[in-house]
């Protein structure tokens, strides 16, 4: 049975369940709330009877982690998961079993998709990306490593499994705002131990904005929420603009996304010598709100490298926000070297690691990409930390092409819609035709990615345009 067949089964037997009888205890409310869902909308109650049977289910058919499990909000809902559908889950994960996939966060993904998490930021990572990162951190054998922001445990997993191989004595640690996604956690971990010993976390529930960083950790794994400053509450901003004032002794912008907070209070606690790997969208580093996040890293940390992706990789699965990974030393070093990884292709986890030992300063091209490396001391003078990435013979001819011109000198550019509400805004073709709006629109870019090349002035967009309503 596919992911898309369990689903199925699910909603079937959420019908049972719904709709919710109202009023909905409190705690459901604030639940719907901070997945930006209105308990009121019909969609809204079925997301959160499916969320309640997964959490059921787990419970049913993973017994051995019941008195490890958390309690969560939708328990008050009193769902229970039916014999059949635990069967069925339960056969469906066995035979989709192996030592690198974890069943349950997959699941999760295909029942919540990824339109209906965006207020909660929550971006799973690749396998490929989350091995590198993992090795890159246990290479200095950590007493500790801690996920923050952890989801449904895909950073754990795979340094359990490493572990198991190495039998190096580092703890794991995770935290999420989530007990949902840690009870996914553990069942992942009771899924995976099956087959070998791992070495289970500790796990917390916690908002680790509002909270301190994990106790004895000396490396820190990241993918951090990536929600949009106007889900900030502006208490929120207050408090961490003041921290960042007394830690840091740097004012930051109020227009910085989760993920860039995330990322400055991780700097501002790890301990000295602790190592961070965290993954970032671009604009943490070279939006204008970025300069801070420059300015920290470059002062307060030694980067061992960025690493980029070429845009045709498309590495983060239905996430249009270009992504970067960084590795870092919680503390600044003189002469520091950093290195600039733009991947075409994704290496082994040995030919990355082996990449980021390389000192020679002139540009490599590799088979899975390519190498810049320049001193850290410079990059602050760097506006763009991105475009150090791209190769000078790729900028030469773009610049030499006569086809270059800067955007402002032919159209008004507008950078997105400022409440985020493209489903409001922007139109497909059809709907357009629907409603004749014709002479309302005018036709627009969704994504980056639609810009595929320097194509001619008389056809400058596809036929299947999308068009914005002004």
């Amino acid at each position: 049975m596919t992911f898309k067949m369990l689903v199925k089964e699910i909603d079937v037997a959420a019908e049972k369940w719904l709709p919710l009888t109202r009023p909905l205890d409190a705690q459901v409310v604030a639940w719907a709330d901070w997945h930006g869902w209105d308990v009121s909308d019909a969609e809204c109650q079925r997301l959160l009877v499916c969320q309640a049977l997964l959490n059921a289910t787990i419970r049913q058919i993973v017994p051995e982690v019941a008195d490890r499990t958390f309690a969560t909000p939708l328990d008050s809902l009193g769902v229970e998961a039916p014999r059949n559908l635990a069967d069925t889950i339960c056969e469906t994960a066995r035979r989709l079993h192996t030592a690198s996939f974890n069943f349950w966060g997959e699941l999760y993904s295909a029942l919540v998709p990824q339109s209906k998490r965006r207020q909660t930021g929550q971006f799973w990572t690749d396998p490929h990306i989350a091995d590198w990162m993992v090795a890159w951190l246990l290479q200095s054998q950590p007493g500790c490593l801690a996920d923050v922001g952890c989801g449904a445990g895909n950073f754990l997993l795979t340094a359990a499994q490493r572990l198991n191989k190495t039998n190096d004595a580092t703890k794991l640690y995770g935290c999420d705002l989530s007990p949902l996604l840690l009870n996914m956690v553990w069942a992942a971990f009771q899924m995976q131990s099956a087959s070998q010993p791992l070495a289970w976390p500790t796990l917390s529930v916690q908002d680790y904005l509002q909270s301190t960083f994990p106790p004895n950790a000396d490396a820190v794994i990241c993918n951090p929420p990536y929600t949009r400053h106007h889900h900030i509450s502006p208490e929120l901003k207050d408090m961490l603009q003041a921290f960042f004032k007394a830690q840091l002794h740097l004012d930051v912008s109020r227009q910085g996304t989760l993920a860039f907070y995330f990322l400055l209070k991780l700097i501002a606690e790890m301990p000295p010598g602790a190592q961070g790997a965290v993954i970032v969208p671009m604009e943490v580093i070279d939006a204008r709100y970025g300069r801070a996040a420059r300015r920290v890293l470059c002062q307060h940390t030694s980067l061992t490298a960025m690493i980029h992706f070429a845009p045709q990789m498309n590495a983060f699965h239905k996430v249009d926000v270009g992504a970067s990974i960084l590795l870092f030393r919680k503390g600044y070093e003189k002469h520091n070297l950093v290195r600039h990884l733009t991947l075409t292709a994704l290496p082994t986890t040995g030919d990355l690691l082996n990449c980021l030992e390389r000192t020679c300063p002139e540009r490599r091209e590799l088979s899975f990409g390519s190498l810049a490396i320049q001193a850290q001391d410079d990059l602050l003078e760097v506006p763009k930390w991105f475009s150090i990435a791209t190769p000078e013979h790729v900028r030469a001819e773009w610049e030499n092409s006569g086809l270059v011109v800067p955007l402002k000198a032919l159209a008004k550019v507008v950078r997105g819609i400022a409440t985020g509400a493209n489903d409001f805004f922007v139109l497909s073709t059809e709907q357009v035709k629907q409603r004749a709006f014709e002479p309302y629109v005018v036709r627009t870019l969704q994504r980056n990615r639609e810009v595929q090349d320097i194509i001619p002035y008389s056809s400058p967009f596809s036929r299947e345009a999308t068009h914005v309503l002004y």
